[in-house]
């Protein structure tokens, strides 16, 4: 089966299109990613809390960026002799980014670790570690209620940034295995097209071109 329905013109091709939002989408997944690593790697949120979330968000970071190289691999045609391993291969770490935000999301995405475990243990390092350089810094960004500074810190790293973790990663995956099967549809149909017998006009063709 042709995945571009016969259109032959590059530009024109659905798969070329697809491959566009796929791009823009990971550049994103990407940018997020790093984002929440730099706050979940916050000095002050892995001494009160805990330094789970940030060493998850580094195995995301890392599996993203081996899926988006092996798939600009095969999206310009490198390394065509293993581009069959290299297309399964970043489906797999695509895999392994959507098992990570699922850990990330059941363990620390969630209202009850962050009321009953975050919350708490970051009130009982200010008062047990008030002097701290990290407890210093945190309290000089407090805006309002301590209580609703604390909420919106903790949130940010763990409720509402495992949510949208969960769900940028679950897309991409979908849109990983789309990829695998444009891929493997493409040289299937390329493969069909060479090993065609030669018609009797594609032979006089041959025949007076040599």
């Amino acid at each position: 089966m042709d995945p571009n329905c016969g259109v032959k013109t590059w530009y024109l091709k659905p798969t070329f299109y697809f491959q566009i939002l796929w791009a823009v989408f990971s550049f994103v997944i990407i940018i997020y990613n790093i984002v929440l690593l730099s706050k979940t790697t916050d000095g002050f949120f892995n001494r009160a809390v805990s330094s789970g979330p940030s060493t998850i968000a580094v195995f995301i970071l890392i599996f993203v960026i081996l899926s988006v190289v092996g798939n600009c691999l095969s999206i310009f045609r490198l390394f065509r002799k293993y581009k069959k391993l290299i297309l399964y291969g970043s489906c797999v770490t695509s895999a392994f980014t959507m098992i990570l935000a699922i850990i990330y999301a059941s363990v620390y995405g969630n209202q009850s670790y962050e009321k009953d475990t975050a919350d708490k243990e970051i009130i009982r390092y200010m008062y047990k570690y008030p002097n701290n350089p990290e407890t210093i810094n945190f309290k000089k960004h407090i805006t309002g209620k301590e209580v609703d500074a604390i909420y919106n810190y903790n949130d940010a790293r763990l409720t509402h940034a495992g949510k949208i973790l969960l769900g940028l990663l679950i897309t991409w995956f979908l849109q990983q295995c789309c990829l695998l099967f444009i891929f493997i549809q493409d040289d299937e149909y390329a493969e069909v097209g060479n090993s065609q017998p030669l018609t009797a006009n594609d032979g006089l063709a041959e025949t007076y071109s040599k």
